[in-house]
């Protein structure tokens, strides 16, 4: 179920002459309490509170289950970001920078 906003974000990239792929990041809730304590996250102004973050959780995967399906699925605790980002250029078939 594609709620309002979705479409009109689809339908505006596709207006403009793009397309739209949907890539859904997930951890599991363990690993995800064990990453809060990371240096890191404070860095950049992440959640760090583990009680709000159990406090939210429902909260959190109820949005997730309003959101369309990605067409890339990550499991995030088993695979590093650059990992997950070639996972996602070739799932998808986008082209690479040469670096």
């Amino acid at each position: 179920m594609w709620m309002p906003l979705q479409r009109r974000v689809v339908e505006s990239v596709a207006c403009a002459g793009g397309s739209t792929h949907f890539v859904q990041l997930t951890v599991p809730a363990d690993v995800q309490e064990d990453r809060l304590t990371a240096p890191s996250r404070g860095e950049f102004g992440k959640l760090q509170s583990l009680h709000l973050l159990r406090e939210l959780r429902a909260q959190f995967e109820a949005s997730e289950r309003a959101m369309p399906r990605g067409q890339v699925v990550i499991d995030t605790s088993v695979i590093d970001p650059a990992g997950a980002a070639r996972l996602i250029v070739e799932t998808l078939g986008l082209p690479q920078q040469q670096t």
